[in-house]
């Protein structure tokens, strides 16, 4: 026992859903009636804050990569904070960060083995404090490929016109209708309290990050995916697909290990959001690549996703609650990245969306996932200026994926950086083009319900 002291193939999209048809989208949004669209404890001023693991805590074990020694457990309802400390001291452990809204404790057992971690999870669980809600804490997967470099030319910005963005505007800016900002979210990795080129202002950041830690070098993937969203209408760059419209409230955060991620989600959830957009996936797949996975790792897959999907849903289930009982929003649409490793295979097979953890993972025979994920949840899949789907697209397989799948522009898409524009392919680039329209739509009609902006989006 080992313990240091704690501190684009033609053909592939038949019968897929290509978002591409705004005009009716926004026609729904207006007159529901007339489409498919309907359906229906404890303190924390004496316990710190979530920080984001840097690049050399993270270690390959057989389970995954994971930090060392760190896990991530949410108390049972009705245990105080005073409890789960004592737990946690007198284990010779140390609580390293806590989220009040989601009772997540950030804890650091000191254990290097991976073993001894395992055992000390189990301890966890044994406990009673936690129910089963104990997780390592694993990295978070970017599901994007290289940035190039931006060249400024208009005939680059395909994606507008595919998914008939640039008529929506058109639309909308000469309608009598009310338009209403909308609230999103975007929870991804490289937001630090300094912001990105002045393209995108972001509303609120919440990130314990600042450009001195990211000396070494910092993802600029959530920049590039929020501008998409929330790029300013300032002849300065490109234009934010609500944005065009209305000035939208668009908030960051997020960060490279799922307890950094799930403190990220935390914050956005707590501002009220209509639109969580989440451009992020499993860590284990071989992400962008074309490879025949092992058993090996298709195992670390299968866990990944398992166990990311049900973290996610505690996650969620709590925050709902803590938002409920402070009169907050509760009812918002999760748009989630179907995951790069489509050209990747296992047993013969293309690892499918339901791979990708998260919101793709969540349980369909759990009533509350159903509710409040299934139902109110986008699963994005990217295609190439051809509409044809990109060849690293995963794609869903059950009738629950299929249920919640569309495909957006996401090949060769121009977005912000901190240093200007930068081009990036990838499902997380065609996530946020579902998430602006989704935004779109609820500038049209707000009352409409996530679900309801769910199957308009789908549907038309």
């Amino acid at each position: 026992m080992t313990k240091r002291e704690p501190a684009g193939t033609a053909g592939r999209n038949t019968g897929l859903r290509l978002l591409g048809h705004l005009f009716s989208t926004l026609a729904c949004a207006g007159m529901l009636a007339s489409c498919g669209g309907g359906g229906g404890g404890g303190t924390t001023d004496t316990l710190p804050r979530v920080q984001p693991a840097s690049a050399s805590q993270f270690v390959d074990t057989e389970y995954g990569k994971i930090v060392s020694g760190y896990l991530e457990a949410y108390s049972a309802e009705g245990v105080s904070t005073t409890t789960v400390n004592e737990f946690v001291r007198g284990s010779g452990w140390k609580i390293v960060g806590y989220v009040e809204a989601a009772r997540m404790f950030q804890i650091d057992t000191g254990e290097t083995n991976f073993a001894s971690l395992a055992a000390a999870r189990d301890k966890a669980i044994a406990s009673g404090h936690f129910g089963s809600d104990v997780y390592y804490v694993t990295l978070v997967g970017e599901n994007s490929n290289q940035c190039i470099d931006a060249l400024k030319d208009s005939a680059t910005y395909w994606n507008y016109d595919a998914a008939s963005i640039k008529s929506a505007w058109a639309l909308l800016n000469g309608s009598p209708l009310s338009l209403v900002p909308v609230q999103v979210a975007v929870a991804d990795q490289g937001f630090t309290t300094t912001t990105a080129a002045d393209d995108l202002v972001l509303d609120n950041v919440f990130s314990g990050q600042s450009e001195a830690d990211c000396k070494n070098g910092c993802s600029n993937h959530g920049y590039h995916v929020a501008g998409i969203i929330g790029a300013s209408a300032n002849e300065k760059g490109i234009v934010g697909i609500p944005n065009a419209v209305t000035k939208n409230v668009i908030n960051g955060a997020g960060g490279a290990d799922s307890s950094s991620l799930g403190d990220g989600i935390s914050s956005l959830v707590m501002q009220g959001p209509r639109v969580l957009n989440m451009s992020i996936g499993n860590s284990e797949t071989p992400n962008g690549k074309s490879e025949v996975v092992s058993d090996d790792a298709n195992r670390k897959i299968l866990s990944y996703a398992e166990s990311s999907a049900k973290n996610f849903a505690t996650l969620l289930k709590n925050l709902i609650a803590s938002n409920a009982s402070q009169g907050k929003q509760t009812d918002f649409l999760i748009v989630q990245a179907s995951g790069n490793a489509g050209a990747s295979s296992y047993n013969g097979a293309p690892i499918p969306s339901e791979r990708n953890g998260f919101a793709t993972s969540a349980n369909p025979l759990d009533a509350w996932a159903r509710q409040n994920i299934h139902e109110k949840a986008l699963i994005v899949g990217a295609y190439d200026k051809d509409k044809k789907v990109a060849s690293y697209t995963q794609l869903p397989v059950g009738e629950q994926g299929k249920a919640n799948f569309i495909l957006a522009p996401g090949d060769a898409i121009y977005s912000t950086t901190r240093s200007g524009l930068c081009e990036m392919s990838g499902t997380s680039m065609a996530t946020p083009h579902v998430s602006g329209v989704a935004a779109l739509v609820w500038t049209v009609n707000p009352g409409l319900s996530a679900n309801q902006v769910r199957n308009i989006t789908l549907n038309n």
